[in-house]
C-alpha cells in the first residue's frame, strides 16, 4: 500500500502539515498513540518525512473526514497493509476471527446495545452515532456489525412489530445505521484483488442492512465490491454484467417472492453468457426452508456473515469452477403461472368481491394482490410444500388480519381460479391445498 510513493526522509514537520492540511501537533499525538506516521529523525532529533508520509497522512484525514475515528482509520490501515504484504508473498490474506462472536459478547458492547435501543426511540442520532464511534473505535469492524449492530436492528425490529414504537422509530434507526455503513463502505482501501463482485439485494427485496454488511467485510478483505443496494433490477441487468465483466454476484433474499425473482438474475447471467460466474445468495427465507437452494442456481450462503465472507472467499480461491444451469421446469407449471399473471387483474377483483366484508375494498385488493404475489411464486419454484407453514409467507402478505379471516381469503383465492381458470385449477391444486392447510392449523 502506498508503495508508488517514495520513502525518502525529506520534508520536516511544517512542510507535511502543509502539504497534507493536519496540524502538526495532530501529526505527533497520532504518533504518539498510534504509530503513524513513522518519520525518521535527523541528528538533532527533527523529524523528517517521506511522500510516503505524506500519502498516509491525508489517506487517514480522508477517513476521518467521511466519519471514521482515528482509531479506526488507523486500525483499517494495518489491516489494509497486511492483507497487502500477504498478498505481494503470495499467501491469501488471513480470514476475520471475530473476538466477540462466542457465547461471551464483551459487556461493553451489551452496554451499547441497550443504549442505542434506548437512544432509538427519542430520536437520538448524536447518541447512537457516539455509541457506534465507541464500538468501532475499541473492537473490529466485524465484531461490530455482528455483535451491536445485528442484535439491535434485531431488537428495534421487534418492539416495532410488537407495537411497543412506530415504523418511524424503525425507519429512523435504520436509516442512522444504514448511512453509517454506508460511510465506512466509501471509505474502505481500493481493491487488492483481481475478483469484482456484485453485491445486493434480489429484485423486490428492500431490507439490505445484512448484504450491505457483506459488502463492507468484503470490501475489507480488498476485493472490488460494486454494491447496488435494494432491490436490483432484472431489466438492464445484461448490460451491468457486460460493463462490469464480474467474477461473481452475491445477491439477498428474504422473502418468497424474492427468492423467486433469483431465477431470473440465474436466467439472465447464464443467458449472457456468464455460466461460469459465481452466484451465491442468502437470507430469510433460505434459513426456514433450505430446500429452495435445490431449486435455485448457485451457492447458498451460511447464516453467519463471517461463515459466509470465509465461504465466498474459499470459492473464489478454489481453482474449481461449477457451471450454473436453470433446472427443468414442468410444462403444465409454466402454463399456470403464465395464466395467473395474464388474469391477475380479474383474479385479484374476484377475491376482492368474495371477501369484502373483512374491510374496504382497497385494503382486501392489497391482501388479494399479495397472496397471489406468493402463490405464483411458489408455482416458480414448483414447491408447493414452501406454503404449508404460514410463517415462511405471512410477511409477504403484509396481512393485518387473523388466520380465520386469512382463511376466508384463500378460499376466495381457490373460488377465483376454478372460475377464472379451470384448465389451470387441477395443475394448481397442490398449492391450494398447502395454503389452506397452513392457514387452518395452530401456528401459535
Amino acid at each position: 500500500m502506498f508503495d508508488d510513493y517514495s520513502d525518502d526522509p525529506i520534508y520536516n514537520v511544517k512542510a507535511i502539515a502543509l502539504q497534507s492540511g493536519v496540524k502538526a501537533s495532530t501529526l505527533r499525538a497520532w504518533e504518539r498513540r498510534y504509530g503513524v506516521p513513522k518519520p525518521d529523525r535527523t541528528g538533532s532529533g527533527y523529524r523528517l518525512y517521506s511522500s510516503r508520509d505524506i500519502a498516509t497522512i491525508r489517506w487517514l484525514k480522508t477517513q476521518i473526514e467521511s466519519g471514521m475515528s482515528i482509531s479506526q482509520a488507523v486500525s483499517l490501515l494495518y489491516s489494509m497493509q497486511q492483507v497487502a504484504r500477504q498478498r505481494s508473498s503470495n499467501v491469501a490474506p488471513a480470514k476475520v476471527v471475530s473476538l466477540a462472536t462466542g457465547p461471551e459478547v464483551p459487556k461493553r458492547l451489551t452496554d451499547l446495545h441497550d443504549q442505542m435501543v434506548a437512544n432509538a426511540t427519542t430520536f437520538g442520532e448524536s447518541s447512537i452515532e457516539a455509541a457506534l464511534q465507541e464500538a468501532f473505535s475499541i473492537y473490529a469492524v466485524e465484531d461490530v456489525c455482528i455483535n451491536l449492530i445485528q442484535p439491535v436492528l434485531i431488537t428495534v425490529g421487534e418492539q416495532w412489530h410488537r407495537g411497543e414504537i412506530s415504523i418511524n422509530v424503525e425507519r429512523f434507526f435504520s436509516n442512522v445505521i444504514r448511512r453509517k455503513l454506508m460511510v465506512m463502505l466509501d471509505a474502505s482501501a481500493p481493491p487488492i484483488r483481481k475478483a469484482r463482485i456484485i453485491v445486493g439485494c434480489a429484485p423486490g427485496e428492500l431490507h439490505e442492512m445484512g448484504i450491505l454488511m457483506l459488502a463492507l467485510f468484503l470490501r475489507r478483505r480488498g476485493y472490488d465490491v460494486i454494491y447496488l443496494g435494494q432491490s436490483i433490477a432484472v431489466a438492464g441487468l445484461d448490460r451491468v454484467l457486460q460493463t462490469l465483466q464480474p467474477q461473481g454476484m452475491l445477491l439477498s433474499a428474504g422473502t418468497l417472492p424474492t427468492a423467486a425473482s433469483l431465477i431470473d438474475v440465474a436466467g439472465v447471467v447464464i443467458q449472457q453468457g456468464y455460466r461460469s460466474m459465481i452466484l451465491a445468495y442468502g437470507g430469510h427465507i433460505f434459513n426456514t426452508f433450505p430446500d429452495l437452494r435445490f431449486l435455485i442456481p448457485g451457492h447458498l450462503l451460511s447464516t453467519s456473515a463471517l461463515k459466509a465472507v470465509n465461504a465466498l472467499e474459499e470459492i473464489f480461491e478454489s481453482k474449481t469452477v461449477t457451471r450454473m444451469h436453470l433446472p427443468p421446469r414442468a410444462r403444465e407449471m409454466q402454463d399456470a403461472l403464465i395464466a395467473l399473471r395474464a388474469n391477475r387483474v380479474t383474479i385479484i377483483a374476484d377475491m376482492a368481491d368474495n371477501t369484502r366484508r373483512l374491510g374496504d375494498r382497497a385494503s382486501v385488493i392489497d391482501i388479494a394482490e399479495h397472496l397471489l404475489i406468493v402463490l405464483e411464486s411458489a408455482v416458480r419454484l414448483e414447491q408447493p410444500a414452501v406454503l404449508q407453514d404460514v410463517h415462511i409467507w405471512e410477511w409477504d402478505t403484509r396481512l393485518l388480519i387473523d388466520l380465520p379471516q386469512l382463511s376466508r381469503v384463500v378460499h376466495a383465492l381457490d373460488h377465483a381460479i376454478r372460475r377464472n381458470l379451470p384448465e389451470c385449477a387441477t395443475a394448481l391444486s397442490g398449492y391450494i391445498a398447502a395454503l389452506r392447510l397452513a392457514v387452518t392449523l395452530d401456528k401459535e
